[in-house]
């Protein structure tokens, strides 16, 4: 039985899609937070979270690093992603799309001398996302991003798109923006088993 594990820190951010996927494949894995990172920063390959390592019975392991990596792998292991080269590069489109503006969301958070500036970049990019996502999910017409069931770029739109509404920028502006996100990509998200498991097991590690 091949075990996993997810070394992040405790909190969503940027390993909340790895977490997701996992989740919704139903497999059996461990979520490890850091106690004292400064000490065991080093013991990681590039010194920065997540990692994610795979142990196999028969002996060895695979460590991968580097959040959007992992998550590719994952996916493509697990059925989201890895159907064809034009299907997978539209999933890669729209995941490298919310990853530019999560990176300015999580720059706002976490870097004071630029709060500013990551936030005036942020929303702006957030506000043409929004509008894009939903004229490309509106087109589609049956709640996914690409093609005709749950995929990579579904969960990571979901993720991060929840992120946004808890986080301290989620005006009436952005709300209204973000409503076809609501009307096709959230509501048919819900309604999947799968989906509504990671959901269940996400309330559970933030209650711990």
């Amino acid at each position: 039985m091949v075990k996993y594990e997810l070394f992040y820190f405790h909190m969503a951010a940027r390993a909340e899609p790895i977490r997701a996927i996992l989740d919704y494949a139903n497999v059996n894995w461990t979520n490890r937070a850091p106690k004292e990172w400064p000490a065991e920063k080093d013991s990681t390959p590039f010194g920065q979270l997540p990692v994610f390592t795979e142990t196999y019975d028969q002996g060895g392991q695979l460590v991968l690093t580097e959040s959007q990596a992992i998550e590719r792998y994952l996916a493509r292991k697990f059925g989201l992603y890895g159907f064809h080269p034009v299907t997978d590069v539209r999933i890669d489109i729209v995941t490298s799309q919310w990853e530019t503006v999560m990176n300015f969301y999580y720059g706002s958070l976490f870097v004071k001398s630029q709060e500013e500036f990551f936030k005036g970049v942020f929303l702006a990019q957030a506000k043409i996302l929004f509008v894009k996502h939903g004229e490309q999910l509106a087109k589609q017409g049956n709640g996914y991003y690409v093609g005709d069931k749950i995929t990579w770029a579904d969960l990571v739109g979901y993720v991060f798109l929840a992120q946004i509404k808890e986080g301290p920028y989620y005006d009436e502006e952005l709300k209204t923006l973000a409503e076809p996100l609501e009307k096709y990509l959230v509501a048919t998200l819900e309604k999947d088993p799968n989906f509504q498991r990671y959901q269940t097991l996400s309330k559970a590690r933030l209650a711990q």
